[in-house]
């Protein structure tokens, strides 16, 4: 049944094609027609996989989790130039040294959770981290709200942004593709996708307005999607992930 449908499809097309154009037209429309056979079997694969993948309930939620608390950090990024050197006045040069040690903060972060999950689960590792993303994110947006010149508390509120998703990416990677793990390529795939274009979203609107206001409340919101999908994911399955079990090998 599904391969005389499919056939149906194909001949009607081309049928269609000749009511409707003659000459010219015609030709054009087929050469599209054949451009559109010729790239769906290309297509066609990759994107079944991909939807296989999205069908895993639990794997989309840690994904989403990843990607969102990946905008947080990005909307912070992406205007922290913008807030420290024109709404607080600092120089270029106090911006990159501020720029430069929450970058080592977030290093050291993902270093600490390296180790830590060889004795923790990396659920309660990744809770504790979007939990910390959205404590900073809500610091950030009532501290821009009430403190026009609190630029040291705003300062410390971006150091704690930047610090807790150190605890994000690493676990929810590996919680995610331990879900799919009969297809951890298109998994990874699907996950970084998400992550970018995440980011692409998240850029524009930390710009608009002036002041750190727009970058408090994009941050915000993408923590507070990220701890809504990870409560969408229920509580972690019995027993040591893949991750956990590297871990512990890599530590003995």
């Amino acid at each position: 049944m599904q391969g005389v449908s499919s056939g149906v499809g194909m001949v009607v097309a081309r049928a269609v094609v000749s009511d409707l154009a003659e000459g010219r037209q015609a030709a054009r429309t087929y050469s599209l027609l054949t451009v559109i056979v010729a790239v769906a079997p290309i297509l066609a694969p990759p994107i079944g996989v991909a939807v296989a993948v999205l069908t895993t309930r639990v794997y989309v939620c840690y994904t989403v989790a990843f990607a969102m608390t990946y905008g947080a950090l990005f909307g912070y990024i992406s205007a922290s130039s913008f807030v420290v050197q024109e709404s607080m006045g600092y120089s270029s040069t106090v911006y990159a040294v501020v720029f430069a040690c929450n970058a080592v903060r977030l290093t050291a972060a993902n270093a600490a959770n390296s180790r830590l999950v060889g004795r923790f689960h990396p659920r309660a590792l990744l809770t504790a981290g979007i939990g910390a993303t959205c404590a900073a994110s809500a610091l950030l947006t009532v501290i821009a709200a009430v403190g026009r010149d609190a630029h040291w508390p705003l300062l410390a509120a971006m150091f704690l942004l930047a610090c807790s998703t150190g605890f994000v990416f690493g676990n929810a990677t590996a919680l995610a593709l331990d879900r799919v793990r009969d297809r951890a390529g298109t998994g990874s795939a699907v996950l970084g996708a998400l992550q970018f274009a995440v980011g692409a979203v998240v850029s524009p609107l930390v710009g608009l307005g002036g002041g750190p206001m727009p970058m408090a409340l994009t941050v915000l919101g993408c923590a507070v999607i990220a701890a809504a999908f990870l409560a969408a994911g229920g509580p972690a399955r019995r027993g040591v992930t893949a991750a956990t079990r590297s871990a512990r090998a890599a530590e003995r």
